[in-house]
Protein backbone atom coordinates (compact mmCIF):
# COMPACT_ATOMS: atom_id res chain seq x y z
CA UNK A 1 0.00 0.00 0.00
CA UNK A 2 1.24 3.31 -1.18
CA UNK A 3 2.10 6.20 1.37
CA UNK A 4 -0.50 8.48 2.10
CA UNK A 5 0.74 12.40 1.61
CA UNK A 6 -1.47 15.56 2.03
CA UNK A 7 -0.16 18.61 0.33
CA UNK A 8 1.23 21.27 1.77
CA UNK A 9 -0.85 23.95 3.40
CA UNK A 10 -0.01 28.02 3.29
CA UNK A 11 0.38 29.57 6.81
CA UNK A 12 0.86 33.30 7.38
CA UNK A 13 3.44 35.24 7.76
CA UNK A 14 4.35 36.45 11.20
CA UNK A 15 5.62 39.90 11.11
CA UNK A 16 4.74 42.80 8.86
CA UNK A 17 8.34 43.17 7.70
CA UNK A 18 7.89 40.17 5.47
CA UNK A 19 5.08 41.47 3.59
CA UNK A 20 7.34 44.85 3.10
CA UNK A 21 10.56 43.11 1.88
CA UNK A 22 8.28 40.50 -0.58
CA UNK A 23 6.84 43.88 -1.95
CA UNK A 24 10.60 45.82 -2.39
CA UNK A 25 11.87 42.40 -4.05
CA UNK A 26 8.64 42.72 -6.55
CA UNK A 27 9.66 46.59 -7.33
CA UNK A 28 7.51 48.59 -4.54
CA UNK A 29 9.73 50.86 -3.93
CA UNK A 30 7.96 54.31 -2.66
CA UNK A 31 8.16 54.34 1.23
CA UNK A 32 4.33 55.40 1.50
CA UNK A 33 3.18 53.30 -0.88
CA UNK A 34 4.93 50.60 1.51
CA UNK A 35 3.59 52.19 4.83
CA UNK A 36 0.12 52.28 3.29
CA UNK A 37 -0.19 48.65 2.13
CA UNK A 38 1.60 47.11 5.49
CA UNK A 39 -1.09 49.07 7.67
CA UNK A 40 -3.89 47.81 5.06
CA UNK A 41 -2.34 44.06 5.26
CA UNK A 42 0.00 42.02 7.74
CA UNK A 43 0.53 39.13 5.28
CA UNK A 44 0.77 38.00 1.91
CA UNK A 45 -2.09 35.97 2.18
CA UNK A 46 -4.50 39.05 3.34
CA UNK A 47 -2.87 41.37 0.77
CA UNK A 48 -3.67 38.56 -2.01
CA UNK A 49 -6.75 37.93 -0.55
CA UNK A 50 -8.39 41.15 -0.28
CA UNK A 51 -11.72 42.85 -2.43
CA UNK A 52 -10.64 44.38 -5.62
CA UNK A 53 -11.97 47.24 -4.83
CA UNK A 54 -9.91 47.74 -1.65
CA UNK A 55 -7.00 47.75 -3.75
CA UNK A 56 -8.71 50.17 -6.25
CA UNK A 57 -9.26 52.27 -3.48
CA UNK A 58 -5.76 51.90 -1.70
CA UNK A 59 -3.47 52.72 -4.56
CA UNK A 60 -6.07 55.68 -6.11
CA UNK A 61 -3.34 58.36 -5.06
CA UNK A 62 0.12 56.43 -5.47
CA UNK A 63 1.95 57.18 -8.50
CA UNK A 64 0.95 55.32 -11.73
CA UNK A 65 4.24 52.98 -12.13
CA UNK A 66 4.03 52.02 -8.47
CA UNK A 67 0.21 51.55 -8.44
CA UNK A 68 0.60 48.93 -12.13
CA UNK A 69 3.67 46.93 -10.18
CA UNK A 70 1.65 46.95 -6.71
CA UNK A 71 -1.57 45.53 -8.72
CA UNK A 72 0.54 42.94 -10.90
CA UNK A 73 2.22 41.25 -7.49
CA UNK A 74 -1.01 41.10 -6.17
CA UNK A 75 -2.79 39.63 -8.46
CA UNK A 76 0.54 37.05 -9.27
CA UNK A 77 0.20 35.69 -5.64
CA UNK A 78 -3.49 35.76 -5.79
CA UNK A 79 -3.29 33.22 -8.59
CA UNK A 80 -0.42 31.13 -7.04
CA UNK A 81 -2.16 30.67 -3.67
CA UNK A 82 -5.33 29.85 -5.64
CA UNK A 83 -3.10 27.22 -7.38
CA UNK A 84 -1.46 25.90 -3.90
CA UNK A 85 2.17 27.56 -4.85
CA UNK A 86 4.54 29.43 -2.67
CA UNK A 87 4.27 33.39 -4.80
CA UNK A 88 6.91 34.22 -6.14
CA UNK A 89 9.26 36.06 -4.23
CA UNK A 90 8.06 34.75 -1.26
CA UNK A 91 10.34 33.26 2.02
CA UNK A 92 11.03 29.78 2.14
CA UNK A 93 9.32 29.04 4.99
CA UNK A 94 6.37 30.49 3.49
CA UNK A 95 5.18 27.34 2.52
CA UNK A 96 5.65 23.97 5.27
CA UNK A 97 4.90 20.84 4.33
CA UNK A 98 3.46 18.41 6.50
CA UNK A 99 5.10 15.22 7.35
CA UNK A 100 3.72 12.09 5.58
CA UNK A 101 1.34 9.81 7.43
CA UNK A 102 1.69 6.51 6.20
CA UNK A 103 -1.47 3.78 5.85
CA UNK A 104 0.00 1.71 8.43
CA UNK A 105 0.36 4.55 10.99
CA UNK A 106 -3.08 5.48 10.32
CA UNK A 107 -4.21 1.61 10.77
CA UNK A 108 -2.08 1.09 13.86
CA UNK A 109 -3.50 4.00 15.41
CA UNK A 110 -7.37 3.19 14.82
CA UNK A 111 -6.58 -0.29 15.88
CA UNK A 112 -5.35 0.50 19.30
CA UNK A 113 -8.53 2.81 19.97
CA UNK A 114 -11.48 1.53 21.97
CA UNK A 115 -14.88 0.54 19.95
CA UNK A 116 -16.50 3.13 22.32
CA UNK A 117 -15.33 5.40 24.78
CA UNK A 118 -14.71 4.37 28.06
CA UNK A 119 -17.04 5.13 31.29
CA UNK A 120 -15.42 7.79 33.20
CA UNK A 121 -14.61 5.98 36.88
CA UNK A 122 -16.81 7.15 39.92
CA UNK A 123 -16.23 9.97 42.13
CA UNK A 124 -15.19 8.76 45.40
CA UNK A 125 -17.67 8.68 48.58
CA UNK A 126 -17.65 12.38 50.47
CA UNK A 127 -15.71 10.70 53.75
CA UNK A 128 -12.93 10.03 51.58
CA UNK A 129 -12.27 13.50 50.44
CA UNK A 130 -9.34 15.00 52.41
CA UNK A 131 -9.04 18.95 52.98
CA UNK A 132 -6.11 19.90 50.73
CA UNK A 133 -2.66 20.38 52.77
CA UNK A 134 -0.64 22.92 52.04
CA UNK A 135 2.45 22.46 51.11
CA UNK A 136 5.78 24.83 51.26
CA UNK A 137 8.67 25.01 50.14
CA UNK A 138 10.82 26.33 52.71
CA UNK A 139 11.81 29.59 50.82
CA UNK A 140 9.79 32.89 51.45
CA UNK A 141 8.58 34.34 48.18
CA UNK A 142 10.58 37.86 48.66
CA UNK A 143 13.93 35.91 48.44
CA UNK A 144 17.11 36.04 46.24
CA UNK A 145 16.26 32.21 45.14
CA UNK A 146 12.94 33.53 43.63
CA UNK A 147 14.72 36.95 42.39
CA UNK A 148 15.12 35.16 38.60
CA UNK A 149 11.24 34.33 38.42
CA UNK A 150 10.67 37.72 39.74
CA UNK A 151 12.58 39.66 37.26
CA UNK A 152 11.49 37.60 34.64
CA UNK A 153 7.41 37.96 35.24
CA UNK A 154 8.53 42.01 35.81
CA UNK A 155 10.24 41.71 32.36
CA UNK A 156 7.19 40.21 30.44
CA UNK A 157 4.70 42.88 32.09
CA UNK A 158 6.89 45.58 30.87
CA UNK A 159 6.92 43.79 27.53
CA UNK A 160 3.32 43.77 27.55
CA UNK A 161 2.60 46.98 28.65
CA UNK A 162 4.96 48.31 25.82
CA UNK A 163 3.17 46.37 22.95
CA UNK A 164 0.02 47.45 24.27
CA UNK A 165 1.28 51.56 24.41
CA UNK A 166 2.37 51.05 20.85
CA UNK A 167 -0.60 49.72 19.37
CA UNK A 168 -2.43 52.79 21.06
CA UNK A 169 -0.24 55.37 19.60
CA UNK A 170 -0.49 53.49 16.04
CA UNK A 171 -4.16 53.50 16.45
CA UNK A 172 -4.23 57.08 17.63
CA UNK A 173 -2.22 57.82 14.62
CA UNK A 174 -4.64 56.13 12.04
CA UNK A 175 -7.84 57.76 14.00
CA UNK A 176 -6.39 61.45 13.11
CA UNK A 177 -4.97 60.28 10.07
CA UNK A 178 -8.57 59.47 8.87
CA UNK A 179 -10.11 62.95 8.48
CA UNK A 180 -7.24 63.93 6.42
CA UNK A 181 -8.26 60.92 4.19
CA UNK A 182 -11.91 62.12 3.20
CA UNK A 183 -12.41 64.24 -0.03
CA UNK A 184 -13.89 67.19 0.64
CA UNK A 185 -15.21 69.80 -1.65
CA UNK A 186 -16.31 69.34 -5.48
CA UNK A 187 -15.16 65.52 -5.10
CA UNK A 188 -16.76 64.64 -2.06
CA UNK A 189 -19.38 62.12 -1.63
CA UNK A 190 -21.26 59.54 0.72
CA UNK A 191 -19.52 56.72 -1.35
CA UNK A 192 -16.68 57.60 -0.75
CA UNK A 193 -17.31 58.24 3.02
CA UNK A 194 -18.27 54.76 3.90
CA UNK A 195 -15.74 53.39 1.89
CA UNK A 196 -12.39 55.31 3.87
CA UNK A 197 -14.68 53.92 7.26
CA UNK A 198 -14.28 50.43 5.91
CA UNK A 199 -10.91 50.57 5.47
CA UNK A 200 -9.92 52.25 8.61
CA UNK A 201 -12.16 49.69 10.23
CA UNK A 202 -10.02 47.12 8.60
CA UNK A 203 -6.40 49.08 9.65
CA UNK A 204 -7.92 49.30 13.55
CA UNK A 205 -7.99 45.44 13.26
CA UNK A 206 -12.40 46.09 13.44
CA UNK A 207 -11.80 47.61 17.72
CA UNK A 208 -15.33 49.73 18.10
CA UNK A 209 -13.48 53.31 17.37
CA UNK A 210 -16.80 54.86 15.92
CA UNK A 211 -16.76 57.67 17.56
CA UNK A 212 -12.95 58.50 17.45
CA UNK A 213 -12.86 58.36 13.39
CA UNK A 214 -16.21 60.37 13.39
CA UNK A 215 -14.63 62.91 15.67
CA UNK A 216 -11.60 62.94 13.34
CA UNK A 217 -13.91 63.33 10.49
CA UNK A 218 -16.14 66.38 11.86
CA UNK A 219 -12.78 68.03 13.05
CA UNK A 220 -11.22 68.01 9.78
CA UNK A 221 -14.90 69.19 7.83
CA UNK A 222 -14.86 72.26 10.33
CA UNK A 223 -11.46 73.50 8.62
CA UNK A 224 -12.90 73.85 5.45
CA UNK A 225 -14.75 76.88 4.42
CA UNK A 226 -18.16 77.39 5.35
CA UNK A 227 -20.59 76.34 2.60
CA UNK A 228 -23.36 74.12 1.19
CA UNK A 229 -20.72 71.90 0.53
CA UNK A 230 -19.41 71.43 4.14
CA UNK A 231 -22.67 71.08 5.47
CA UNK A 232 -24.00 67.99 3.41
CA UNK A 233 -20.37 66.79 4.25
CA UNK A 234 -21.32 66.87 7.64
CA UNK A 235 -25.00 64.98 7.13
CA UNK A 236 -23.01 62.34 5.10
CA UNK A 237 -20.49 61.96 8.17
CA UNK A 238 -23.68 61.49 10.34
CA UNK A 239 -25.62 58.83 8.18
CA UNK A 240 -22.07 57.01 7.29
CA UNK A 241 -21.17 56.49 11.26
CA UNK A 242 -25.06 57.06 12.55
CA UNK A 243 -25.08 59.80 14.50
CA UNK A 244 -28.79 60.98 15.26
CA UNK A 245 -28.25 61.81 18.58
CA UNK A 246 -27.13 65.94 19.24
CA UNK A 247 -25.32 64.67 22.93
CA UNK A 248 -22.95 62.71 19.99
CA UNK A 249 -22.15 65.81 18.16
CA UNK A 250 -21.11 67.73 21.22
CA UNK A 251 -19.07 65.13 22.55
CA UNK A 252 -17.31 64.13 19.06
CA UNK A 253 -16.51 68.13 19.40
CA UNK A 254 -15.24 68.35 23.23
CA UNK A 255 -12.84 65.64 22.29
CA UNK A 256 -11.42 66.88 19.18
CA UNK A 257 -12.07 70.12 17.84
CA UNK A 258 -11.05 72.69 20.20
CA UNK A 259 -10.85 76.33 17.82
CA UNK A 260 -13.11 78.58 19.05
CA UNK A 261 -14.06 79.07 15.02
CA UNK A 262 -13.90 75.71 14.25
CA UNK A 263 -16.56 75.01 17.07
CA UNK A 264 -18.83 77.64 15.72
CA UNK A 265 -19.09 76.12 12.47
CA UNK A 266 -19.93 72.67 14.39
CA UNK A 267 -22.60 74.20 15.75
CA UNK A 268 -23.49 76.10 12.63
CA UNK A 269 -23.75 72.22 10.76
CA UNK A 270 -25.61 70.92 13.89
CA UNK A 271 -28.76 73.30 14.39
CA UNK A 272 -29.09 73.22 10.54
CA UNK A 273 -29.21 69.46 10.91
CA UNK A 274 -31.37 69.02 14.04
CA UNK A 275 -28.53 68.21 16.18
CA UNK A 276 -27.69 71.37 18.40
CA UNK A 277 -27.70 70.89 22.03
CA UNK A 278 -27.39 73.26 25.15
CA UNK A 279 -23.87 71.19 25.66
CA UNK A 280 -22.53 72.08 21.98
CA UNK A 281 -23.64 76.23 22.35
CA UNK A 282 -21.90 75.44 26.07
CA UNK A 283 -18.54 74.74 23.88
CA UNK A 284 -18.72 77.15 21.07
CA UNK A 285 -19.29 80.26 23.68
CA UNK A 286 -16.15 78.93 25.68
CA UNK A 287 -13.69 80.94 23.83
CA UNK A 288 -16.27 84.24 23.23
CA UNK A 289 -16.04 84.62 27.13
CA UNK A 290 -19.35 83.96 27.22
CA UNK A 291 -21.20 86.25 25.30
CA UNK A 292 -24.09 85.40 23.50
CA UNK A 293 -24.65 88.12 20.57
CA UNK A 294 -21.01 87.22 20.06
CA UNK A 295 -22.00 84.10 18.69
CA UNK A 296 -25.56 84.51 17.46
CA UNK A 297 -23.26 86.98 15.06
CA UNK A 298 -20.83 84.59 14.12
CA UNK A 299 -23.53 81.75 12.94
CA UNK A 300 -25.47 84.92 11.42
CA UNK A 301 -22.17 85.57 9.44
CA UNK A 302 -20.90 82.00 8.32
CA UNK A 303 -25.22 81.75 6.66
CA UNK A 304 -24.31 84.97 4.36
CA UNK A 305 -21.15 83.59 3.82
CA UNK A 306 -22.46 80.29 2.49
CA UNK A 307 -25.29 81.91 0.77
CA UNK A 308 -22.95 84.35 -1.05
CA UNK A 309 -20.95 81.45 -2.02
CA UNK A 310 -24.08 79.51 -3.48
CA UNK A 311 -24.61 82.10 -5.96
CA UNK A 312 -22.04 82.29 -8.27
CA UNK A 313 -18.78 84.63 -9.33
CA UNK A 314 -20.35 86.39 -11.43
CA UNK A 315 -22.72 89.51 -10.98
CA UNK A 316 -26.08 90.34 -11.46
CA UNK A 317 -26.14 87.64 -8.93
CA UNK A 318 -29.85 85.56 -8.56
CA UNK A 319 -31.20 83.78 -5.96
CA UNK A 320 -30.99 80.27 -4.88
CA UNK A 321 -34.08 79.57 -2.33
CA UNK A 322 -32.85 75.68 -2.19
CA UNK A 323 -29.49 77.00 0.14
CA UNK A 324 -31.57 79.60 1.95
CA UNK A 325 -33.55 77.12 3.09
CA UNK A 326 -30.82 74.53 3.96
CA UNK A 327 -28.77 77.36 5.73
CA UNK A 328 -32.00 78.47 8.35
CA UNK A 329 -32.27 81.91 6.05
CA UNK A 330 -35.83 83.07 5.44
CA UNK A 331 -36.93 84.80 2.13
CA UNK A 332 -36.52 88.08 3.62
CA UNK A 333 -32.64 87.63 4.64
CA UNK A 334 -32.14 86.18 1.81
CA UNK A 335 -33.29 88.58 -0.73
CA UNK A 336 -31.30 91.90 1.43
CA UNK A 337 -28.00 89.64 0.93
CA UNK A 338 -28.93 89.67 -2.74
CA UNK A 339 -29.64 93.46 -2.66
CA UNK A 340 -26.45 94.32 -1.33
CA UNK A 341 -24.16 92.52 -4.01
CA UNK A 342 -26.60 93.53 -6.93
CA UNK A 343 -26.28 97.10 -5.47
CA UNK A 344 -24.09 99.98 -6.94
CA UNK A 345 -20.89 100.64 -5.35
CA UNK A 346 -21.31 103.65 -3.08
CA UNK A 347 -18.07 105.95 -3.83
CA UNK A 348 -17.99 107.61 -0.73
CA UNK A 349 -18.18 104.45 1.39
CA UNK A 350 -14.78 104.03 3.52
CA UNK A 351 -13.80 107.68 3.35
CA UNK A 352 -13.33 109.16 6.22
CA UNK A 353 -15.38 112.61 7.41
CA UNK A 354 -12.17 114.97 7.36
CA UNK A 355 -11.60 113.31 3.63
CA UNK A 356 -14.95 114.59 2.72
CA UNK A 357 -14.84 118.07 3.98
CA UNK A 358 -11.70 118.44 2.35
CA UNK A 359 -13.07 117.38 -1.02
CA UNK A 360 -15.92 119.71 -0.05
CA UNK A 361 -14.01 122.70 -0.05
CA UNK A 362 -11.89 121.94 -2.98
CA UNK A 363 -15.10 121.27 -5.27
CA UNK A 364 -16.25 124.87 -4.05
CA UNK A 365 -13.00 126.65 -4.77
CA UNK A 366 -12.27 124.77 -7.78
CA UNK A 367 -15.18 122.94 -9.35
CA UNK A 368 -15.93 119.82 -9.58
CA UNK A 369 -13.35 116.88 -9.09
CA UNK A 370 -12.48 114.71 -12.60
CA UNK A 371 -13.13 111.37 -12.22
CA UNK A 372 -10.82 108.85 -11.09
CA UNK A 373 -10.59 107.09 -14.20
CA UNK A 374 -9.50 110.19 -16.14
CA UNK A 375 -7.10 110.76 -14.05
CA UNK A 376 -3.22 110.18 -14.93
CA UNK A 377 -1.74 108.87 -11.97
CA UNK A 378 1.43 107.86 -13.64
CA UNK A 379 4.84 109.23 -12.22
CA UNK A 380 6.35 110.90 -15.16
CA UNK A 381 9.95 111.67 -13.72
CA UNK A 382 10.26 107.55 -12.08
CA UNK A 383 13.00 105.80 -14.25
CA UNK A 384 11.87 102.86 -16.08
CA UNK A 385 11.81 99.94 -13.96
CA UNK A 386 11.57 96.95 -17.02
CA UNK A 387 8.91 95.34 -15.54
CA UNK A 388 6.83 97.24 -17.58
CA UNK A 389 5.65 93.66 -19.53
CA UNK A 390 6.54 91.58 -16.35
CA UNK A 391 3.84 88.84 -16.46
CA UNK A 392 1.88 87.81 -13.12
CA UNK A 393 0.69 84.02 -12.81
CA UNK A 394 -2.86 83.67 -11.01
CA UNK A 395 -2.97 79.95 -9.65
CA UNK A 396 -6.56 79.42 -8.07
CA UNK A 397 -6.74 75.66 -6.00
CA UNK A 398 -9.97 74.10 -7.72
CA UNK A 399 -10.93 72.51 -4.05
CA UNK A 400 -11.28 75.40 -1.94
CA UNK A 401 -10.66 78.37 -3.96
CA UNK A 402 -7.47 79.77 -2.59
CA UNK A 403 -5.48 81.73 -4.97
CA UNK A 404 -2.33 82.77 -5.21
CA UNK A 405 -0.66 85.56 -7.32
CA UNK A 406 3.04 84.85 -8.58
CA UNK A 407 5.60 86.98 -10.92
CA UNK A 408 6.05 85.50 -14.23
CA UNK A 409 9.45 83.51 -13.86
CA UNK A 410 9.24 82.87 -9.83
CA UNK A 411 6.92 79.80 -10.23
CA UNK A 412 9.89 77.46 -9.34
CA UNK A 413 10.83 79.25 -6.12
CA UNK A 414 7.42 79.73 -4.99
CA UNK A 415 5.27 77.31 -6.88
CA UNK A 416 7.04 74.05 -7.09
CA UNK A 417 6.42 70.89 -7.97
CA UNK A 418 5.86 70.06 -4.10
CA UNK A 419 3.41 72.73 -3.31
CA UNK A 420 0.58 72.35 -1.85
CA UNK A 421 -2.29 74.16 -0.84
CA UNK A 422 -2.46 75.99 2.59
CA UNK A 423 -6.31 76.43 3.10
CA UNK A 424 -6.97 72.15 2.39
CA UNK A 425 -3.75 70.33 1.79
CA UNK A 426 -4.56 69.71 -2.47
CA UNK A 427 -1.58 69.24 -4.13
CA UNK A 428 -0.32 71.81 -7.19
CA UNK A 429 -2.08 69.64 -10.22
CA UNK A 430 -5.33 70.83 -8.15
CA UNK A 431 -4.44 74.29 -9.45
CA UNK A 432 -5.46 76.30 -12.31
CA UNK A 433 -3.63 78.78 -13.73
CA UNK A 434 -4.11 81.99 -15.36
CA UNK A 435 -1.63 84.02 -16.96
CA UNK A 436 -2.91 88.09 -17.03
CA UNK A 437 -0.88 91.93 -16.75
CA UNK A 438 0.46 92.82 -13.95
CA UNK A 439 -1.25 96.01 -12.63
Amino acid sequence: MTDIVQPPRSKRARRTKTLETWLKGRGVDEPEALREACLYASTIDELATAPPEDMDWLTEAWDPRVRSIFLDAVNEARTAIEQGRKPEGAPDEYFEPLPPISAEAVASTLAGMPSQPAAPPPPPPPETLAAPVAVSSGRALLSWGNAPYIAGAAFVGYRGYKTVANIKDKQAKLIDEFGGKLKLGKKQSKAQFEATKKLYGKKLMFLPRGPALFASGLKAICTKKVSISSLNAFRDLCDVFGITKADQVASAVESSVGQTNARGKALFYASRSGLSSPRLTSLALEGLDGKKEFLQATQDGYAQQAYIAALGKSAPYKANPQAAQALGLDAGEAQLILDDLNAEPDPEAGKEDWQKELEARVVEETGELPDAADVDMTDKFAPPSGKEDEMMLTCECGECGYTLFIAAGREGKFFGDSYKCPECGAPKSKFTIDEAPSA
